[in-house]
């Protein structure tokens, strides 16, 4: 009797040793196959570390290379780090959309989006193209409560249209005079991003300026 109590005892231990993994709700999340290294038999999500595990990840990559993860840590080839979360932060808290981690000054422990305010910012000046681009630092400081969003932010397309609206507008070349200078100057287009004088010789000739203003909710289609 002793002996099967012993046994069932150490089988309860190893399943609460066992980290959990699975679909990702309070689980293991593995992600999806979305990093440029995806399907290459090694693991470059940065959570994870190992003998299957790429010599160099990059953070960009956590969460984006499930199917080679899964498989190496199913294999014991790959552990999780500790204190590596399990889990992708929401996307959207409070009703606010934080985006992703494509900012150059991402996970550097201040918040880079303008559209927050409040102790736990970045210095200015900020770059209007790091709205919706720091989604880590920013999130983290918002649930400290060192940041406030910023009202004047807050866009009649917040969040960002899809992938499908964007993909759905011609927004043409950068033929204009007044291309990549931060501001929307083709006249199809109303918000807050846009210049102050569009012009009709500026229809789809602002293709770079326009699309990523269109992507961050700050400019939209003029209604027909």
């Amino acid at each position: 009797m002793a002996l099967k109590l012993t046994t069932l005892a150490l089988t309860i231990g190893l399943l609460i040793a066992l980290p959990a993994h699975g679909d990702g709700h309070g689980e293991l999340d593995f992600g999806d196959n979305s990093s440029g290294w995806a399907d290459d038999g090694e693991c470059d999500d940065p959570r994870f570390e190992g003998e299957g595990a790429a010599n160099y990840n990059d953070d960009v990559d956590a969460f984006r290379d499930a199917a080679d993860c899964e498989a190496l840590f199913e294999a014991g080839e790959i552990t999780l780090i500790a204190g590596a979360p399990l889990t992708r932060p929401p996307l959207r808290i409070d009703g606010i959309q934080f985006g992703e981690d494509t900012s150059q000054w991402a996970k550097d422990g201040e918040c880079d989006d303008p559209r927050f305010a409040g102790e736990g910012m970045a210095a200015e000046p900020l770059d209007v193209f790091d709205a919706y681009a720091d989604r880590t630092d920013c999130l983290a400081l918002w649930e400290k409560g060192a940041l406030t969003y910023n009202a004047m932010w807050r866009a009649t397309m917040d969040p960002p249209p899809t992938a499908a609206e964007i993909d759905a507008v011609d927004f043409g070349a950068d033929a204009s005079t007044w291309a990549n200078d931060g501001e929307c100057d083709d006249p199809r287009f109303e918000g807050r991003g846009m210049a102050a004088e569009p012009i009709a010789e500026d229809v789809e000739a602002d293709a770079t300026d326009c699309r990523q203003l269109f992507m961050m909710g700050m400019v939209r289609l003029r209604e027909k």
